[in-house]
């Protein structure tokens, strides 16, 4: 297993963008209902894995957005945040919530079936 350690400056940066894309999406009325829930910054600062849950919208029709708003993303981000150079974003879709979910949903439906009934 390799450990990764990210650099004090990374997370730092990493922080800010989440910061400054949270605040970008809230005035986009179609990405209003996104939430950034962690951004992973390359050693070297350029490229961003920015992670993301939807809510109740659609994860496809989320993504495409994203697609067709990426320029303008970057663009502001990169004037917000001093960095040399402007980091590259890519957004993934975390399905960590959802398989908490699911987790759930077991753990629920196991303790419903060794639930006694009242009647024995």
């Amino acid at each position: 297993m390799q450990k990764t350690t990210r650099s004090h400056r990374a997370m730092k940066v990493a922080s800010e963008i989440k910061k400054v894309l949270s605040g970008l999406l809230l005035f986009d009325d179609d990405l209003r209902c996104v939430s950034i829930t962690e951004v992973d910054v390359s050693p070297n600062l350029r490229f961003s894995k920015v992670y993301f849950v939807c809510g109740e919208a659609n994860v496809d029709d989320i993504m495409m957005l994203f697609d067709i708003r990426l320029k303008h993303l970057q663009k502001d981000l990169a004037e917000a945040i001093n960095l040399k150079y402007a980091t590259t974003l890519q957004f993934i879709y975390d399905k960590a919530f959802d398989h908490a979910d699911k987790i759930t949903k077991i753990l629920d439906e196991i303790a419903h079936e060794k639930k006694p009934t009242e009647n024995q």
